[in-house]
């Protein structure tokens, strides 16, 4: 890119303010000029230095290479240098995450249960109660917002700060590579793990921390179901747990094996697509488009044949999510009714946004 022009605008990132940063109001001008014209290449903002190849690939090979002294002779981990590079700036975003879900949004049904209770009250004369849970909920609502933006958005960096990281790593593998090393490896191979595998790390950064958080979560929630409507949540949390778990393991395996399908098949079409293409001269020369080009539609229909599937199971995992979350909020309704419970308005709320809760860091976890 640097070869054909030099990107001239600065990113205003580098001069925002703190509230500009918190607002994201830097990125207004980019956006309004999306609203005049088709943004070009040439639109784009310089890149910030923390973000720049150079340095996240020296980081990274310096970690790898202490790394590989360390292993002495055993097989070095990628994910112990990517560990000692980037993970106190990837835990910071898991903090405000870890905020977000457990001490903001976990109680968020206790209140919106209060708030219900005291409307419901004919007898309520003193409205002062009303006001301050109403207050605590729209504030856990604009701190979460806040939080959930932040979070993501810092994830997304540090995803792509990996994904770069990596990438430059592979680069400076490849040139000390000597001919015969070159020549064991498919370029087809280093062009799809570039173009495809490594564009994965990104979807990883933004739901890792989940895997600590939702346990956490998960006990808090229970207990705050517990107080609310006793042994009886215990009903909905079990269905959930027995529908779930049997289903995401075997889409989990079905999904594994589609995507080493996808990958293997991608590899192999990529591998044509290169020998083709270092050959087109003899293609030419002796008329061999039609075979060929059957061949790679071929290649392609395979992988797209794979790529359909894993797109289906998403699909039906997704509609999945949405009928656990209404049969585990019925089951616990029902368990509570049949005892001889009154069900009121707040125990239906308050639940639903519990279920909710838990079936949204679900979905996160598995997918």
């Amino acid at each position: 890119m640097d070869g054909a022009f030099k990107l001239k605008h600065d990113n205003p990132k580098a001069k925002a303010n703190f509230l500009s940063k918190l607002f994201f109001t830097w990125t207004i001008p980019i956006f309004y000029l999306g609203t005049k014209r088709k943004i070009q290449l040439t639109d784009m903002y310089k890149t910030l230095n923390e973000n720049k190849s150079e340095g996240l690939g020296y980081d990274l090979e310096s970690n790898w290479n202490k790394e590989v002294q360390r292993a002495k002779g055993s097989k070095p981990s990628l994910l112990r240098a990517l560990f000692k590079t980037f993970f106190w700036s990837y835990m910071i975003y898991g903090l405000l995450i870890f905020i977000q879900y457990v001490p903001l949004r976990s109680p968020q049904p206790v209140v919106l249960a209060q708030l219900i209770r005291g409307f419901s009250d004919p007898n309520l004369s003193d409205t002062t109660a009303l006001y301050i849970s109403a207050s605590i909920l729209i504030a856990i609502s604009i701190v979460t917002i806040f939080l959930n933006h932040h979070s993501m958005y810092g994830l997304s960096i540090i995803g792509m700060r990996v994904r770069v990281a990596i990438s430059s790593l592979i680069y400076r593998k490849i040139m000390k590579l000597n001919k015969r090393s070159q020549g064991q490896t498919a370029g087809g191979q280093i062009i799809n793990l570039l173009s495809n595998d490594v564009q994965r790390i990104d979807q990883i950064a933004l739901f890792l921390h989940f895997l600590w958080i939702m346990p956490i979560q998960v006990v808090v929630v229970g207990y705050l179901m517990w107080s609310l409507i006793g042994v009886y949540c215990l009903v909905g949390i079990g269905t959930m747990i027995i529908v779930t778990i049997p289903l995401q393991t075997y889409l989990g395996k079905v999904t594994s094996q589609l995507r080493f399908k996808v990958a293997g098949r991608c590899d192999d079409r990529v591998k044509h697509m290169s020998e083709i293409v270092s050959g087109i001269q003899v293609i030419k020369m002796y008329s061999w488009e039609k075979p060929f080009e059957a061949l790679i539609k071929y290649l392609r229909g395979r992988e797209i044949s794979s790529l359909t599937k894993a797109s289906y199971l998403r699909g039906f995992y997704s509609s999945c999510n949405v009928f656990i979350e209404r049969l585990t909020l019925f089951t616990t309704v029902i368990a509570y009714v049949m005892v001889g419970n009154r069900i009121t308005a707040d125990i239906v709320f308050s639940m639903a946004q519990f279920f909710n809760i838990l079936q949204f860091k679900k979905r996160h976890n598995v997918v």
